[in-house]
């Protein structure tokens, strides 16, 4: 089977930030994380831990506060459809809307969207550019900051001959550097005609920040739990605040330190998703599907390519729950009793073998198989469930012959075991 490839069009931040606060769906963080009103420190309406996010982990009564007003400052059903004096909206029923993003401004200032900051960095290399965007400056006795003088450039150790320009310099000449570039490097032609094509989306001036559903943090006696992200997401909405009344040679230096942190937020989110630990890897893909089992497998030439036989005890495990839910309303008895006879099954029960060949008749249930490694499409297949054999030491899960060679399993000697869930 041939490699497949999905394109993935990269965004344009500041398009977003301007569609989700049009659609509802976002608002500009303007504000600290908390701010004190009356003697009460308070999340901030739009500060990184806005209630516009919604409840979240942190918050007391997190689902009661679900019927709330858009400021949350009144929650609960006893106040349902009234007025809130402070935001003007309604009390109302307000799930979590993980789509809500709010947006961190940095007024008319720009750094490079961090996406972008990975390809740039690739194409023109990975000490170079650094060394382009940050820029030099030089400081008296007095602690005055100045920039450097042309001669003083050259006399850098620079690889690059437009170090220590600076962000604001590095966009208002990127058609220039990146001309430089691709005359230098003939063999990324393609990635540097890329970038001069999408050029209004390789800088913004707007941050995102997801909702605090997605980055729980608590608050006990003794310690606060937060999430990675949520120091560098204070440290960069502290930092653009202060850009509104920084002094003109302040302002490189501040947006340097916003991009490091903005690219920090991002390498912590993609680790998150594509590292061995990351929620995809580990949870979905490496995670079990609901119940796991382990099974030596055997060939069955009488199955179809699509079907498996399964032992007494794997199924009995597996379908614990429906088969407690089937004794229930067969024989007419409780919870706990059909329970009881659940447990007492474990070697063999007529009753609950009965009721094993009921479900896969009328439900049909399948199985994914899995075995490691998982090398290709066919090491992890979807099945439906033929039979359970009626024997209570039966560990063995029957596969079609068929199957064979793409879990590259074998007969010579060794246990062959698949993964079931």
């Amino acid at each position: 089977m041939s490699k497949q490839r999905v394109k993935v069009n990269r965004l344009n931040w500041d398009v977003c930030a301007f569609n989700d606060i049009a659609d509802g769906r976002g608002f500009l963080i303007t504000d600290p994380a908390e701010v004190e009103i009356d003697d009460t420190k308070k999340k901030a309406l739009y500060g990184p831990e806005s209630p516009l996010f919604g409840s979240s982990y942190s918050d007391e009564q997190a689902f009661a506060e679900r019927w709330r007003c858009e400021c949350g400052d009144f929650k609960g059903t006893l106040f349902k459809n009234e007025i809130c004096p402070k935001c003007g909206k309604p009390v109302e029923f307000r799930d979590v809307d993980v789509r809500m993003t709010g947006w961190i401004p940095l007024g008319q200032n720009k750094i490079v969207a961090p996406h972008y900051y990975r390809i740039l960095q690739q194409a023109i290399g990975k000490e170079e550019f650094p060394e382009i965007i940050y820029s030099k400056r030089k400081v008296d006795r007095d602690g005055r900051r100045s920039e450097l003088t042309d001669e003083e450039k050259k006399e850098m150790d620079s690889k690059s001959d437009f170090a220590g320009i600076g962000i604001e310099k590095f966009r208002f000449r990127f058609d220039e550097i990146i001309d430089h570039y691709a005359e230098k490097k003939k063999n990324k032609a393609d990635t540097f005609k890329l970038l001069k094509q999408e050029k209004l989306k390789v800088f913004t001036s707007h941050i995102p920040v997801y909702t605090t559903t997605l980055r729980p943090q608590s608050i006990t006696s003794e310690n606060f739990y937060f999430t990675g992200i949520n120091k560098n997401i204070n440290t960069v909405t502290n930092l653009a605040r202060e850009l509104d009344n920084a002094e003109d040679i302040e302002i490189p230096i501040i947006l340097e330190r916003i991009q490091s942190r903005t690219n920090s937020m991002w390498e912590y989110n993609f680790e998150l998703l594509n590292t061995k630990d990351g929620l995809i890897r580990d949870q979905l893909i490496g995670g079990s599907l609901n119940i796991s089992s382990r099974n030596v497998i055997c060939p069955d030439p009488t199955l179809w390519d699509n079907e498996i036989d399964l032992g007494y005890p794997c199924f009995y495990v597996m379908f614990k729950f429906k088969i407690i839910y089937y004794l229930m309303k067969v024989y007419n008895i409780s919870l706990a009793a059909a329970n009881s006879i659940w447990e007492e099954g474990y070697e063999f029960d007529e009753r609950i073998y009965e009721i094993m060949k009921f479900i896969i008749k009328t439900e049909e249930p399948c199985c994914i198989i899995n075995r490691n490694p998982t090398l290709n499409y066919y090491s992890m297949l979807l099945m439906k469930i033929r039979n359970v054999k009626p024997d209570s030491n039966c560990f063995t899960m029957a596969v079609p012959l068929s199957i064979l060679p793409g879990l590259n399993a074998d007969f010579d000697g060794d246990d062959s075991k698949e993964y079931v869930s």
